[in-house]
């Protein structure tokens, strides 16, 4: 999978995936393909700075190196999504 990181018009980082604002359903397909030892990509609108980079690029490389161990002490993630499913508010993204 790989996520496009850019910013809005408010100067705020937005997720994107497939040119499509990141959803609760791009989620969960995130962490089927963590399971499944695929690596998360990303690539960077030209206006992010180096310092939100590098920050993404720290985030990334410690998801990519989650292990199976940490998964069974999880519960089972709920993979249906509704209709209306929301998009991911830009604030509640740690970064």
């Amino acid at each position: 999978m790989k996520l496009r990181f850019e910013k809005n018009k408010d100067g705020e980082i937005i997720v994107k995936v497939d040119e499509k604002t990141f959803s609760t359903k791009d989620y969960i397909e995130m962490i089927k393909e963590i399971k499944n030892e695929k690596k998360i990509d990303a690539e960077f609108g030209s206006d992010i700075t180096e310092e939100e980079e590098i920050s993404v690029k720290s985030m990334l490389e410690s998801i990519n190196n989650i292990e199976e161990a940490d998964y069974q002490e999880t519960n089972s993630v709920d993979e249906s999504v509704g209709e209306d499913e929301e998009e991911i508010n830009p604030d509640d993204i740690p970064f």
